[in-house]
């Protein structure tokens, strides 16, 4: 397998870059886990700092520990957010996560450890290579299967139909080589 510095880079409501060849740590939530005035505000807060000159310097650690202190405001957020959906809670919820996590370890990426929070989830796993495309597993596929059917399998089990079961967005924090990303 070829060495990977970056690679693949996509936007939905933030920026996505995934490094190929090193683990990342994801963190996807429930949807509704946080008010919409809530994450609105985190996002202003993340294109403030973009707009800092430091942002783009070639030394990057000081938009890494910005990076890093909101992810560690949005866990905050998340571990006290009372009235927010805590779906997996429930054990049944938790051990299909688990279930699926563990299903495309090896076949998507390397899985080396995960926490299933009541309201979130936090990963750290290595993107797999396709040998047959000669590139890594894209990040988009990775949460595009977990997300996708633990959402249909989840809500089947609580008996939720035509509702949102995880916010659309992931988390992503990276080596210290590597650009930080998201919210």
């Amino acid at each position: 397998m070829p060495e990977w510095k970056y690679a693949e880079t996509y936007r939905r409501n933030l920026p996505h870059w995934q490094p190929y060849g090193v683990p990342i740590f994801l963190t996807w939530r429930l949807a509704d886990s946080l008010p919409a005035e809530v994450v609105a505000a985190l996002v202003e807060e993340h294109n403030l700092l973009k707009k800092d000159p430091r942002w783009s310097d070639s030394n990057q650690d000081w938009a890494l520990i910005r990076q890093k202190q909101i992810f560690a405001k949005v866990d905050r957020l998340l571990h006290h957010a009372a009235d927010s959906p805590h779906w997996l809670a429930q054990p049944e919820v938790a051990q299909l996560v688990c279930d699926v996590l563990h299903e495309f370890d090896t076949v998507l990426y390397k899985l080396y450890a995960y926490v299933i929070m009541p309201n979130h989830v936090h990963v750290l796993l290595e993107p797999g290579f396709d040998e047959a495309l000669q590139t890594p597993v894209p990040f988009r596929l990775i949460t595009q299967k977990l997300k996708g059917i633990t959402a249909r399998q989840a809500n089947l089990l609580l008996e939720r139909t035509g509702q949102p079961f995880w916010s659309p967005e992931s988390y992503i924090l990276r080596p210290l080589d590597s650009r930080p990303a998201g919210i």
